[in-house]
């Protein structure tokens, strides 16, 4: 646990204010009916990281905008781009601002341009990155943690709702994503009889009703998103993103912001999951969160820091 300077309510008050404030500034004509929004949003934030969290969103490479579901845009940097020069990041927020500090990872990760994030520029163990850890441990072990976590929601289904359930589930769920994407009437019919009579209508209804992915995406959040770059998960209602999104992408960067959330709003049941299934990456993580963290709390610069880009390059001119 990261010490800040906050030592008495008053500062903490004071702090909170000034969040808010900031916040509201960035866009008073997006921000000026969610002052409510904005105090939730502050609450959620662990009281040791909200001075951190505030010179984040003070900087004024961060733009922020309500636009529809949470996203980032990071600026192109150029070949020459290093350490010494932060860019624009743009944060869009639904209304709820659920996916705020998620977003804010993502903005931290390009705090220097989208050619040179810091997941895969920043050495983290000698010659390694969060992505080098991340992309050899991941590819070691993600069938074996599938089967773990999988296992693990088929218990949770066949005790909550029936001792087959799962296997209903599976047998028949591409079936019923036929039935969503088919128009023909007679087809539909068919379907949807089959789906009946097969018991999948009722045990899908209890699937969502019951909460039975609740106890997974509680303890496996981030896992469960990085198994999604591998596993089509849509449908079952587990915490990922949707099929096809990884397509091009480099999973490490939604495994960066999904924990740099987790560490700022304190949700520390995913990393007694990570430090078992993900050990080196979680490790890597925290070496990296801390390496920002230290520099933003600190006022400092990151021109101590040689990326990875900068080392390739020397090497390819040497040789």
């Amino acid at each position: 646990m990261r010490q800040t300077n906050i030592t008495t309510q008053t500062n903490l008050n004071s702090i909170n204010n000034q969040i808010l404030i900031n916040i509201f500034n960035k866009r008073k004509l997006d921000f000026r009916y969610l002052k409510g929004n904005i105090t939730k949003l502050i609450k959620k934030i662990s009281p040791i990281y909200r001075e951190f969290f505030l010179k984040v969103i003070k900087s004024g490479n961060v733009k922020i905008k309500v636009k529809g579901k949470g996203s980032m845009q990071a600026s192109c940097s150029d070949g020459r781009a290093t350490f010494s020069k932060k860019q624009p990041v743009f944060l869009y927020v639904d209304t709820s601002l659920d996916s705020f500090a998620h977003e804010l990872g993502h903005a931290c990760d390009y705090w220097f341009g989208e050619g040179l994030s810091l997941t895969k520029n920043v050495f983290v163990e000698s010659d390694k990155t969060l992505s080098d850890i991340f992309n050899q441990e991941f590819e070691q072990k993600y069938k074996e943690i599938y089967e773990l976590v999988m296992n693990e929601y088929k218990h949770i289904i066949n005790t909550t709702i029936s001792p087959k359930a799962f296997d209903i589930l599976s047998k028949k769920y591409s079936k019923y994503q036929t039935l969503l994407t088919t128009e023909d009437e007679k087809a539909r019919k068919q379907l949807h009889k089959e789906l009946y009579e097969s018991g999948f209508v009722d045990t899908y209804y209890q699937l969502y009703t019951k909460k039975c992915y609740f106890m997974l995406n509680h303890k496996y959040g981030p896992v469960l998103d990085a198994l999604s770059s591998k596993y089509n998960f849509d449908g079952f209602f587990l915490y990922h993103h949707a099929n096809g999104y990884y397509e091009g992408k480099n999973p490490v960067h939604e495994f960066f912001a999904n924990l740099f959330e987790a560490e700022l709003t304190s949700q520390f049941q995913h990393f007694e999951s990570l430090n078992k299934l993900l050990p080196k990456s979680f490790s890597a993580f925290q070496k990296l969160f801390s390496i920002y963290y230290e520099r933003i709390i600190n006022n400092k610069r990151f021109t101590d820091l040689k990326s990875k880009k900068e080392v390739l390059l020397s090497e390819y001119i040497s040789d």
